[in-house]
């Protein structure tokens, strides 16, 4: 068993979703690295992830549970949320969870629009209501959103994308206006070029343009975002809310 590097968070627990993805994993790894237990959400369940939440825990001598739902379904949505809150006392909430989607304004329908928004905005609300509201009731806690680039800019073919983060970054402002007074600070993470397997959906073309048009020139990495996931959650960030954090080499929108 690998020791931990510090023992800060050995008595928390943070919940994330969309665990299984290449920031949740990365998110995952840190946050254990420091000694806290997870609760890892996944649309997926299979033998293969379950031996990567058994191999965390070992490694960093942590508990780890796995929960598989599906994040389209309100009443899934709502049922997980009511089952990991009375049975774990949560302190951080990461909200991973997502579905990419890439098509101009007049090939997006009316369905796609709902699906988008349903899995990347509504839901996300719907979950963070419940963890949020016990957070008040502790005083403390700490919530990033996974934001994007793309809900900042206006990269053709992103509307129904962009406009889900764009309401997910809206929705951290005002849900840190209103968790102040109760100790809870809320902030989010905006990646811009991330080497996940979103990456490979993208447009060779647009993927160029934007390396040119960043600072750094280059792919990030998900370790890097969840570096900055660890230090919103930490009283390191104690001052900090409401903010988003852009983690994007220098891109330019």
């Amino acid at each position: 068993m690998e020791s931990s590097s510090s023992e800060k968070y050995r008595s928390k627990t943070a919940v994330i979703t969309g665990a299984s993805g290449g920031i949740g994993k990365s998110t995952a790894i840190e946050l254990a690295s420091k000694g806290m237990s997870l609760v890892l959400c996944s649309h997926r369940t299979n033998e293969e992830w379950e031996i990567w939440g058994r191999d965390l825990a070992f490694r960093f001598g942590v508990e780890i549970k796995l929960v598989q739902f599906d994040f389209s379904s309100g009443d899934q949505v709502k049922k997980i949320a009511i089952e990991i809150t009375q049975a774990h006392d949560v302190q951080y909430l990461v909200n991973c969870a997502g579905v990419p989607f890439g098509a101009t304004v007049l090939m997006t329908s009316v369905d796609d629009l709902q699906r988008v928004l349903n899995i990347n905005f509504i839901n996300q609300v719907l979950f963070t209501q419940y963890f949020v509201k016990k957070m008040y009731s502790q005083r403390f806690g700490a919530v990033v959103n996974i934001a994007s680039m793309v809900g900042i800019g206006s990269d053709i073919g992103t509307l129904a994308y962009g406009a889900s983060k764009a309401a997910l970054l809206h929705f951290t402002k005002v849900l840190a206006s209103e968790s102040g007074k109760y100790g809870v600070r809320v902030n989010s993470v905006s990646p811009g070029v991330i080497e996940t397997n979103m990456l490979k959906a993208m447009d060779p073309r647009v993927l160029e343009k934007k390396l040119l048009n960043s600072a750094q020139g280059r792919i990030g990495l998900p370790h890097e975002v969840a570096q900055t996931v660890e230090f919103l959650l930490s009283e390191s960030s104690s001052y900090i809310t409401g903010q988003s954090i852009n983690v994007n080499g220098g891109q330019i929108c």
